[in-house]
């Protein structure tokens, strides 16, 4: 189980390295444009995504690790982290709801040649609406 945590930490950690170079200006908006195979790293409260993405027959294969945000003035969380994979069709985005009210939307881009992660703030979602 300590095993488990320490690589998920490493994992994160090196994905907030590649992500955090190319990103420090999108910061203010909460929206992230990556390649396949980059890094990204989003803060959703109590929670961090950690991934990348792969192209395959012009969707975008999505991989993304889902654990508690690190908080140094925090004990370590004894929650596991989650692993989701998902395949985000162009003009079909996925969404990752938070209990929080953070939800987070991936929009698959130019027969897959890049994805935008937008984090958003969730009011009344109703799918019925529309």
């Amino acid at each position: 189980m300590q095993k488990a945590r320490r690589l998920t930490a490493v994992i994160l950690a090196a994905a907030g390295l590649v992500a955090s170079a190319g990103f420090a200006a999108a910061e203010d908006n909460m929206v992230r444009t990556v390649k396949p195979y980059q890094g990204i790293m989003l803060d959703v409260g109590s929670k961090q995504l950690g991934g990348y993405f792969s192209q395959a027959d012009g969707r975008c294969k999505l991989n993304v690790i889902v654990a508690d945000a690190y908080r140094e003035d925090r004990a370590p969380s004894a929650a596991s982290s989650m692993r989701v994979q998902m395949t985000v069709d162009v003009d079909k985005p996925a969404r990752l709801d938070t209990a929080e009210g953070k939800l987070v939307q991936f929009d698959c881009l130019n027969g897959a040649q890049a994805m935008k992660a937008t984090v958003l703030d969730r009011v009344a979602y109703n799918d019925l609406a529309k």
